[in-house]
Parts: structure tokens; C-alpha cells; sequence
């Protein structure tokens, strides 16, 4: 495998070499460990940094999708309860009319409870 000199590696040894070794009392070596610690140090905080702006950006990504789905139900909750509601008032309507000992149409208060039952039933299945 080749030894390749990135432009970091560059940057960061031209700054030991100029900046910490003015007297030139540092031998090959130690410039070598010191250049190796820098750019670790570099690696590992640029590494921590994305981290953290992945981890912001999939919670604000996560947020959106919950607030999609969240007003999806709501939309779906208030179609629903709002047939529900009118099957209901059919049910009372002829209930009131069976009282009053009026004509009644059991078949539209039996059709109207199973749509209710079945209804409630695949609402509830789909959860």
C-alpha cells in the first residue's frame, strides 16, 4: 500500500515544522508523532461534528415523517367519525320513529349497525 500525503497531512506538518519546531531541537521522529497526533485529533473532532449533524438531520427527518402520518390519522379520524356519527343518527332517528310508533325501516337500522360494527371492526384490524 502507498503512503499518500493528503493536503491535510501537508498543512498540518508544514505548521509543526514552522510553528513548533523554530529552533529545529526536534528530531524526525518526534515531528512524525507530533503531526500523527494533530491529524487524529483533527479526524476524530471533524468525525464527532458529522456525527452530530447526521444525528440532527435523521431526527428532523424523523420528526417530519411523524408529523405527516400524525395529520394523515387526523384527517382519516375526523372522515370516519363523522360517518360513524351519521350511521349513528340513523340508528336513533328510526329508534325515535319505532317510539313514536311511526313506520319504521328495520332494514336501514340493521344495514346502518353493521356498517358500524365492520367499520369499527377494520379500524381496529388495522392497527
Amino acid at each position: 500500500m502507498q503512503n499518500v500525503e493528503t493536503m491535510l497531512d501537508k498543512i498540518v506538518r508544514y505548521y509543526v515544522i514552522s510553528r513548533l519546531n523554530k529552533t529545529n531541537s526536534l528530531s524526525k521522529a518526534e515531528i512524525e508523532n507530533i503531526t500523527k497526533g494533530i491529524l487524529s485529533e483533527v479526524i476524530k473532532d471533524t468525525c464527532q461534528n458529522l456525527d452530530s449533524k447526521l444525528l440532527e438531520k435523521s431526527k428532523k427527518e424523523a420528526f417530519a415523517e411523524k408529523q405527516k402520518i400524525l395529520n394523515k390519522f387526523k384527517i382519516t379520524l375526523i372522515i370516519e367519525t363523522l360517518f360513524i356519527a351519521f350511521l349513528v343518527g340513523l340508528i336513533v332517528n328510526q329508534a325515535t320513529n319505532f317510539i313514536d310508533n311511526q313506520p319504521v325501516s328495520f332494514t336501514t337500522i340493521i344495514i346502518s349497525l353493521l356498517l358500524c360494527v365492520i367499520f369499527i371492526f377494520l379500524n381496529v384490524k388495522k392497527e
